[in-house]
C-alpha cells in the first residue's frame, strides 16, 4: 500500500534539504580551491620577484643567509662563495647560476674561467666551471693543507700522511695523478708551478730553536722524485713562494723577500722594516703589506719588480684589510676607506667603506665590495 501523501512531502523536503547542504559545501569547496590558487599564484610571484632582486637585476645583491667566505672573479664574472654553494654573477649582476659545492671549510683558487675548491682540513678537491663540474670530485685519504692550480688546470696538492710531515702530488689537467714527493724532515708551506713539468716547493724546519726555509724545485714529468734545485734560507719563516714570467723564484717569509734566479741564486733580498700583515700573489707580481714603522695604525703598501726591487710604494692611513688587483688596478680595503689606485700605486679615487666591506674585487674596470649581507658595486650605488 502506498504511504500517505504527508511522507511524500517530508521525504521531498529532506532532498532538498540535502541538496542545499551539497549546493553549500561545493561553493564552500570552490571558495577554498580559489584562495588556495590564488595564494599559490600570489606565492610564485613574490618567490619570482625575490629571486630577481636576490639574482641582482641591480646592485646591492642580497646576501643574506649566503654567509659568504670569498669573492673572486673569473673570466667571466663574479664568484661569490658562501657557506653551501658558489653564486655566479655577471656585470649586470644577474645570478647566472649557483652549485652547491658541499665542502665545511671551502677555499678558491681561479684560472680563467676554471674554479678550483678545496675543503681546507677536509678530503675533497673540485674543478669545475660556473657551467657544471669537469671532473667527478677529488677523494683524498689524508687531509688536505693546501691546494694550488696551474694556468693549465694541473693541481699541486698538500696532505698529512703517516709518517711523513707532508705529501705533495701533482693531478695533470685529466685529474690523473703523476707525481708524489714526500717529506720527513720539513714541512710543506707552500708550491707553484713553473709549467707542466717543474714546480718549487718551499718547505719549513726548525734547527736548534730557529726556523730555516728550504726551497726544492721539483722536476715530476719522470713520475718519481727529482729535486733539480735545493736552497736553505736560515734563520726565515716562510710564508710564499712564486714563479715570476721570467722564471725567477721569489719567497715571501717573515723577515722579507728573497729573489732568486731559476737556478736557485739569490739574486735580491728586501728586509722588512716591520711587521708583514698580508701577500696578495694573484698577479705575477707580489703586493705586500707592511705595518708602517712610525705609526702601526696606518699600512704601507709595496710592488716589487722581477728582480725584487721595490717598484712602488703608498701608504694608507690605516689598517688594510683586503687588496685586489687585476693588472690595470689595484683596490685596496681598510675599515673605514677603499682606495683606487693605477699599477704605479698613484691614488685615483677614496670611497667609504660605508657597508663594512671585507674583500674587493675588480671585474671589467669596476670595483666590487662584500659584505656579510650584501655585494656592492663601488662608486655607482
Amino acid at each position: 500500500m502506498a504511504k500517505p501523501e504527508k511522507y511524500n512531502i517530508d521525504k521531498y523536503r529532506q532532498q532538498q534539504n540535502r541538496k542545499r547542504i551539497i549546493k553549500k559545501a561545493l561553493v564552500i569547496f570552490v571558495i577554498l580551491l580559489i584562495g588556495v590558487v590564488i595564494a599559490f599564484v600570489i606565492e610564485e610571484l613574490i618567490q619570482k620577484n625575490a629571486h630577481i632582486v636576490d639574482s641582482g637585476v641591480q646592485f646591492p645583491i642580497n646576501l643574506k643567509g649566503v654567509h659568504p667566505t670569498s669573492l673572486q672573479t673569473s673570466s667571466q664574472g663574479l664568484i661569490v662563495t658562501g657557506e653551501t654553494e658558489h653564486f655566479f654573477y655577471n656585470l649586470g649582476a644577474q645570478k647566472d647560476n649557483s652549485r652547491k659545492h658541499g665542502l665545511s671549510n671551502p677555499v678558491v683558487k681561479v684560472q680563467d674561467n676554471k674554479i678550483m675548491t678545496y675543503d681546507q682540513g677536509g678530503r675533497t678537491i673540485r674543478l669545475e666551471t660556473r657551467n657544471g663540474l669537469l671532473y667527478n670530485p677529488l677523494e683524498t685519504q689524508e687531509q688536505i693543507l693546501f691546494a694550488e692550480l696551474s694556468e693549465t688546470d694541473y693541481i699541486a696538492m698538500v696532505t698529512f700522511e703517516d709518517r711523513y710531515n707532508g705529501s705533495l702530488t701533482i693531478y695533470n689537467h685529466n685529474m690523473e695523478q703523476i707525481y708524489k714527493y714526500k717529506d720527513s724532515q720539513s714541512y710543506m708551506m707552500a708550491f707553484d708551478f713553473i709549467d707542466n713539468q717543474r714546480g718549487i716547493l718551499a718547505t719549513q724546519q726548525v734547527k736548534d730553536g730557529n726556523f730555516n726555509t728550504i726551497i726544492y724545485g721539483l722536476d715530476f714529468h719522470k713520475k718519481k722524485e727529482t729535486e733539480f734545485l735545493k736552497l736553505e734560507i736560515p734563520n726565515m719563516m716562510v710564508y710564499d713562494v712564486k714563479v715570476l714570467s721570467n722564471e725567477s723564484i721569489q719567497v715571501v717569509g717573515d723577515i722579507g723577500l728573497i729573489t732568486l734566479d731559476k737556478k736557485g741564486e739569490i739574486i735580491n733580498t728586501y728586509t722588512y722594516q716591520n711587521d708583514i700583515r698580508f701577500i696578495w700573489d694573484g698577479s705575477r707580481n707580489y703586493i705586500l703589506a707592511l705595518e708602517n714603522i712610525v705609526d702601526a695604525n696606518d699600512t704601507d703598501i709595496l710592488i716589487f719588480s722581477n728582480e725584487g726591487e721595490v717598484k712602488s710604494q703608498a701608504k694608507i692611513n690605516g689598517e688594510a684589510i683586503d687588496v685586489f688587483c687585476d693588472g690595470n688596478q689595484i683596490v685596496l680595503l681598510d675599515k673605514n676607506n677603499i682606495y683606487e689606485y693605477n699599477t704605479s700605486l698613484e691614488l685615483l679615487n677614496t670611497y667609504p667603506n660605508l657597508n663594512k666591506y671585507v674583500e674587493v674585487a675588480v671585474y671589467g674596470g669596476k670595483i666590487y665590495g662584500m659584505s656579510s649581507e650584501r655585494l656592492d658595486k663601488i662608486g655607482e650605488n
